[in-house]
């Protein structure tokens, strides 16, 4: 039972740590993220650049990676769908 426990915090640890880095992820590595993540249907967490270049973050499911372009996101707060230009993502963290 310690164990589970002691390697759910190191999990929560490595998951956060992903976003103090301020570094701009590449296109392929959140590509490959993202495809994991929709065939996987892993709960994912997005630091996307809004238009007045503003930092938001989103967490839900990816639902559908459309032309390497842009991905549909169900977020979870909201309980609604988001269309995401893959160019705006700076940070991606999955949990897998």
């Amino acid at each position: 039972m310690e164990q589970k426990k002691l390697h759910l915090r190191e999990s929560a640890r490595n998951f956060l740590l992903q976003f103090l880095d301020d570094e701009k992820e590449d296109f392929t590595s959140v590509l490959n993220t993202l495809t994991y993540a929709e065939q996987n249907k892993n709960y994912t967490v997005l630091q996307v650049e809004t238009e007045n270049q503003k930092i938001e973050t989103l967490a839900g499911w990816i639902v559908k990676i459309n032309d390497l372009d842009t991905i549909v996101l169900k977020v979870i707060k909201a309980n609604t769908f988001l269309v995401i230009r893959m160019k705006n993502i700076r940070k991606i963290s999955i949990r897998k």
